[in-house]
């Protein structure tokens, strides 16, 4: 089963899903269930004007059937936690999560809130090594720190965390993405420079010899500077760790755009996401690209 949760009302999440859903064969939509707000959902179906059969636990458009479960709005809990919610209390380690993109002010639950879904995730499975990877065509990339301030990094990357955030990443791959060899960037501008700018980016020489000893069949590369290190992606069997958030995307979404998938690794089954956001400025309009979820939906039906 792909289960696929609603995102922002306001976003085009459910607009790209249902455009790129009609895209794929009939043996393959059957596997999905969307689970939303029954008000979003008509809502949405009527700007993207779609000819629409919604029963109970379908929703048909044209010759595509969608499996759907759908719930009330509820005034004090977001449309994104209660789809979520519902999910992960239903899902299990065979299935696929596609979350739709949704925005931080809908991450909050029980009085506490969360950056978005990667954080939440590793509340609910106290799971700190849970890591943020980006999926492309010919590339992996996975940031061993995310969402945290940039004078953060340096104190929270640990070698436990570079083992551990490497190997459950390697454990949790699909099968067509079998990495083969590991590259890693430092911290600080040139590495360090032998520790004339910084000797932090010794933890990360740390973590790649400890890698070294746990793993065989894999070659893990010495470590490379971020502004060179994409010189060398061309194979979707390399999988490249950058330090933090930014020093990774930036090139990975100039190169890629929008064709590119967010995947969560360490997760107890697999979750997915288009790697861009929800775009408030486009909903309702029926314009809204998608491309990206297009690419995501025929990348996982390799998974299933």
């Amino acid at each position: 089963m792909i289960y696929v949760s609603q995102g922002h009302e306001k976003g085009i999440g459910l607009e790209v899903f249902l455009r790129g859903f009609q895209c794929l064969s009939k043996s393959f939509q059957s596997m999905f269930t969307l689970v939303c707000s029954n008000e979003v959902l008509n809502e949405h179906l009527k700007f993207i004007a779609f000819e629409v059969n919604q029963s109970k636990t379908s929703l048909s458009i044209g010759n595509s059937v969608l499996n759907l479960i759908t719930f009330n709005r509820a005034v004090d809990v977001p449309d994104t936690m209660a789809s979520l919610k519902y999910i992960l209390e239903s899902i299990s380690e065979k299935d696929i999560l596609l979350t739709l993109p949704s925005s931080k002010d809908q991450f909050f639950d029980n009085g506490t809130t969360y950056s978005g879904h990667t954080e939440y995730f590793r509340k609910y499975y106290n799971g700190h090594h849970i890591g943020m990877t980006f999926l492309a065509h010919n590339t992996n990339v996975m940031l061993l720190s995310d969402h945290i301030s940039i004078d953060k990094v340096s104190n929270y990357i640990t070698e436990e965390l570079i083992v551990n955030k490497t190997t459950n990443c390697l454990k949790s791959f699909p099968h067509n993405r079998q990495i083969e060899e590991i590259y890693f960037t430092g911290i600080n501008p040139h590495c360090g420079e032998d520790g004339l700018i910084s000797s932090t980016d010794n933890i990360i020489t740390s973590g790649i010899n400890e890698l070294r000893n746990r793993l065989r069949g894999i070659k893990v590369h010495d470590m490379l500077p971020g502004d060179t290190i994409h010189f060398h992606m061309t194979d979707v069997k390399q999988l490249f760790i950058y330090a933090f958030h930014d020093q990774g995307l930036a090139p990975f979404k100039l190169k890629y755009g929008l064709s590119g998938i967010n995947f969560s690794t360490g997760m107890p089954f697999r979750r997915v996401s288009v790697d861009h956001g929800t775009s408030f400025d486009l909903y309702g309009k029926s314009t809204a690209n998608y491309t990206g979820m297009l690419y995501l939906l025929n990348e996982i039906e390799n998974w299933a």
